[in-house]
């Protein structure tokens, strides 16, 4: 295995760019989802706070398993960055469809449409951020390296938070006063740039090391 393995400026900033991408989704739901839920959906707020306990459960069952998948797969395009660029396909579509509770749906049909869609959201965030995160170790086996990459990723975290909060705004222009229609089409511009940076993520990132486990 060749050590001391540099990687390009270039290279460091492709995979920053995956966790602005992450965090276009992630951060958007921890911040307005409860809002979304309580205030515009119509859900209790004991309702949505049981989900979210839930869904946190079904994480951490759900998460070593993801792990143990990811372990096992290898194809021409790495262990981990086929994930980020189809697994944020879901991702998106998902992060939508938390937005989207249908407004003629019963008390209880928009919280089992919620469960789905929220649990969904987050099975989706672990099948791109497990492999995102774990990518780190596979582009070097220099550990000033993988410092510097990781640098670089917490700067496009820091911009994140920058982006997620214009969501009011977005919220405030695409919907022109109907918050239902803004967040429809704001977490649906937030999935397609997501898409996108995850693509760019993808193609400007190598796996230069090669292991059975990480």
């Amino acid at each position: 295995m060749n050590t001391n393995m540099k990687v390009g400026l270039g290279e460091k900033i492709g995979y920053g760019i995956g966790d602005l991408a992450c965090n276009l989704i992630f951060s958007t739901a921890t911040s307005y989802l409860m809002y979304y839920y309580t205030d515009i959906a119509k859900i209790t707020a004991t309702s949505v706070a049981t989900l979210f306990l839930v869904a946190r459960i079904w994480d951490a069952i759900n998460d070593p398993i993801m792990g143990m998948i990811v372990d096992k797969t290898n194809t021409r395009f790495g262990k981990f960055r086929p994930y980020i660029l189809f697994g944020s396909i879901f991702l998106a579509i998902f992060a939508f469809l938390c937005y989207a509770v249908p407004t003629n749906m019963s008390s209880t049909g928009k919280l089992i449409y919620a469960y789905i869609t929220y649990i969904g959201l987050g099975m989706s965030y672990t099948l791109v951020n497990l492999p995102y995160s774990a990518l780190t170790s596979a582009m070097s086996n220099d550990t000033e390296e993988r410092t510097k990459i990781t640098t670089v990723r917490m700067i496009f975290a820091v911009l994140s938070g920058v982006v997620v909060a214009q969501v009011w705004n977005l919220v405030d222009i695409f919907g022109k006063g109907n918050e239902t229609v803004g967040y429809r089409y704001t977490t649906g511009l937030m999935g397609i740039v997501s898409i996108v940076l995850f693509a760019v993520c993808f193609f400007s990132t190598k796996e230069r090391v090669y292991t059975e486990n990480f």
